[in-house]
Formats: structure tokens, sequence, C-alpha cells
């Protein structure tokens, strides 16, 4: 019966952390997107980087996937790596607490990034890139 009820007990605190846990994950995520935006920005000005259709960042050449970012020893693929891993987690998110889905939340997430992204900058449609003045 003790077994039973710290088993009961350890679920239901589990649970009711549940909600601080997903709000540290948001903050740390939002924290890891503003550190690396500076980078970000430099390698969209730069042609290096783009943004896709899919709501994600990719590198314009597969070639400039192995190019070090200018900040520190990292590639531009491991950078590209980061950054999608953590959108696909800020998609998760936010598509549960709207009820719709990561899917769906990227593509919104893509069209917004497509109407604020400057003319020079790279965009991805149906696996073509091309700058935005040009589409």
């Amino acid at each position: 019966m003790q077994r039973n009820w710290i088993i009961v007990f350890s679920m239901t605190t589990a649970l009711l952390a549940a909600p601080a846990f997903a709000v540290d994950s948001l903050d740390s995520l939002k924290e890891r997107f503003k550190k690396r935006y500076p980078t970000l920005v430099k390698l969209r000005d730069a042609g290096k980087a783009g943004e896709t259709d899919q709501g994600f960042a990719g590198a314009v050449k597969s070639s400039y996937r192995d190019e070090k970012t200018g900040s520190g020893d990292q590639t531009v693929g491991a950078f590209l790596d980061e950054e999608n891993s953590d959108r696909r987690k800020l998609y998760k998110i936010i598509a549960e607490k709207d009820g719709s889905t990561a899917e769906k939340t990227a593509e919104r997430n893509a069209q917004r990034n497509f109407r604020k992204a400057k003319d020079e900058h790279y965009l991805q449609k149906k696996g073509t890139w091309k700058k935005k003045k040009d589409w």
C-alpha cells in the first residue's frame, strides 16, 4: 500500500511540475535563439544561409555547410543544425498551445520569415534557392 502511495505521489508531482519545465524550456529556447541571431543575420547577409518554405534555415549551397561561421570554430552546417533543432522544439511547443501541428506552425513561421526577409536574402521555395527580389 505504501509503495502505491509513493508511485501516485511521484506521478502527481511530475504532472504538476510539467508546466514549469515547459516554461523553462521555452525560456532556454528563446535565449539560444537570441544568442544565435547575430550569426544567423551575418550568414543571411553573406548569402550563405536563407529561409526555407518549411520554416527552417538552410545553407544556400551545400559547400557552405563546411565553412566556419566566423563566430568560433563552428561550421555553418552545425550552426544551422542547432538552429533547426531548436525551431522544431519551438514549433512543437507553440502547436501544443494552439491546438495545431508543428508542421502548420512551421509553415506560418516560414511565411513570416519570407515577409520579413531583405530583398538580397535567399529564400527556398520547393527546393529552389533565389533572392527574395527574384521571386
